[in-house]
């Protein structure tokens, strides 16, 4: 079923593996929402005409900037700070797309990496989730890839989650941000580490 999914909603499953971030210490008591399954059953990629650091700085942006992450709760001093600094911090609490309660996770060897953990939703096509988002090069200079992999407890049919996930939440809206502020501006409103890792 993944393979379908992957191949019907533009992801090729042999381009890329989902890697999944571990939870830290601090999170492991939190109870998580749903029966997650072992494996993904959504997967999807999006091609992007804006370099990676673009697109993750869109992604990254917390409502007060204008974004869509609200920090619920920082991290605890000591957890992983991520190349992005904070409060992107191994196990900060985030309200995400003003639907999910989540604790996001961030690993010092994968930059462009965003596992996230559901303690609670609002949205009714899923009962809970464990994703990853991740930010490739693309294959031409100045170009990126939107990688995704969910392993979600569905209400909803997956194929409907990984049209949604892709073109109306996440996939699409993402791309078009990065790609006109790339268009517009190149580098000059990016404000992450220079140079980009």
């Amino acid at each position: 079923m993944t393979e379908a999914i992957g191949a019907c909603w533009g992801g090729d499953p042999t381009l890329y593996t989902p890697k999944f971030t571990p939870l830290p210490e601090s999170a492991k008591d939190l109870e998580f929402a749903g029966n997650i399954p072992d494996e993904p059953n959504v997967r999807w990629s999006y091609s992007v005409n804006a370099p990676k650091h673009i697109v993750w700085s869109n992604f990254c942006k917390k409502t007060e900037d204008g974004g869509k992450l609200e920090i619920k709760e920082e991290a605890p001093d000591g957890n992983y700070v991520s190349v992005w600094g904070k409060p992107f911090v191994n196990g900060v609490r985030v309200i995400a797309f003003g639907a999910n309660d989540e604790i996001a996770c961030f690993d010092k060897d994968k930059p462009y990496n965003w596992t996230y953990y559901v303690i609670s939703t609002k949205i009714p096509a899923f009962t809970g989730v464990t994703g990853v988002l991740e930010v490739v090069d693309g294959d031409e200079p100045d170009t990126s890839r939107i990688e995704f992999a969910g392993r979600f407890d569905n209400v909803f049919p997956v194929f409907m989650i990984a049209f949604i996930t892709r073109h109306v939440v996440i996939g699409r809206p993402l791309a078009q941000l990065a790609e006109k502020e790339w268009s517009t501006t190149k580098d000059e409103k990016y404000s992450g580490p220079t140079p980009p890792p």
